[in-house]
């Protein structure tokens, strides 16, 4: 008998602390405490109810082996939870980054969402519904992309080989499959986020490198067939697609060209929001500098150094200078009277 009261004695300590934790994550913070009396009176509502020495011992408890900030300072009569593995203004950043994913659909980001701020208190979670206004940015209608991500990380780390069935949206938004609607098989080496996109680096049975979207991915999975070695070393880097991944649908190699490149002193933020600071810029005159970096000369990269206008200009090597001079004056055709 003396063991079954030990048990019960047990039992009713662990839901006590079970409640008490959950008392100090949902009602406190670092701005907002809760007295004992209010302590107490949360505890009736999990039909516990606990003496003020036998909370004190709790509290200990929670602090000593749970290693939960607790915090009660002398004059004050208040406990609050101090910090937590998550502050709330790491929390926020993390939910604004996600609402900003294309990547996630609605569903997905409001789902995430609530998870997230169940990590706060009561009160932080009303900050968090506050939401940050984006510039009309475009949600994927893929529901599934979180799942395919999940299964194609499998397939990296197992080295086996994934198929998946890859589409286009036509003119009346639906669906056109790639190959037919056959699957397409390939061996993943990465995943890479560019532009808020999730991509799948892989490499056919041919040793072609391909680049898919995953939001245009369909009927993912693995096959029990595994590979040993990847036709490129990564070693930890994977190639860089600044301007190519601008294309939805590019899948093919293109050769990466070192280009050298002019600018004046304004378009500084962009020059390094699209190649980071690693890039060597020297002066060049008063009012520009000059840079050299390794990009792949697609459509999108000639785009992009015509909205800088006159800002910018291609020097070096001779036939990427001449195919923009060349684009130009194509273009230009299309607007003569």
């Amino acid at each position: 008998m003396a063991t079954k009261g030990i048990d019960i004695s047990n039992q009713s300590r662990n839901r006590r602390l079970l409640a008490l934790k959950e008392i100090f994550e949902e009602e406190t913070d670092l701005e907002h405490g809760i007295s004992m009396k209010e302590i107490m009176n949360k505890l009736l509502a999990y039909s516990v109810a606990a003496e003020r020495r036998t909370i004190y011992d709790d509290i200990r408890v929670l602090q000593d082996i749970h290693k939960m900030d607790i915090e009660h300072r002398e004059g004050e009569r208040t406990y609050k939870l101090k910090s937590r593995k998550f502050s709330m203004s790491e929390i926020k950043l993390i939910i604004d980054s996600m609402a900003s994913s294309k990547a996630l659909t609605p569903e997905a980001t409001a789902d995430l969402t609530n998870k997230l701020a169940s990590l706060c208190s009561r009160h932080e979670r009303e900050y968090l519904k506050k939401k940050v206004f984006l510039d009309g940015r475009v949600k994927s209608e893929n529901k599934k992309v979180p799942i395919y991500i999940k299964t194609l990380n499998e397939g990296i780390i197992k080295q086996r080989w994934v198929a998946f069935r890859y589409f286009k949206y036509n003119i009346n938004k639906k669906k056109e499959y790639y190959y037919g609607g056959k699957h397409r098989r390939v061996r993943p080496a990465a995943l890479l986020v560019i532009n808020d996109i999730y991509y799948l680096l892989g490499y056919d049975k041919r040793n072609k490198r391909k680049l898919f979207r995953v939001d245009r991915m369909s009927h993912v999975d693995i096959h029990s067939e595994s590979f040993r070695d990847l036709p490129d070393k990564l070693d930890g880097k994977v190639p860089q697609f600044t301007f190519s991944v601008n294309d939805p649908y590019w899948t093919h190699k293109i050769e990466t060209i070192r280009v050298k490149l002019r600018f004046h002193l304004r378009t500084v933020d962009k020059v390094l929001d699209k190649f980071g600071f690693a890039i060597q810029m020297i002066p060049d005159g008063d009012h520009h500098f000059i840079t050299t970096v390794s990009i792949e000369p697609t459509p999108e990269f000639y785009g992009w150094l015509f909205s800088l206008d006159s800002d910018a200009e291609i020097l070096e090597p001779s036939k990427i200078r001449s195919s923009m001079w060349f684009r130009l004056r194509r273009n230009s055709s299309k607007y003569k009277k």
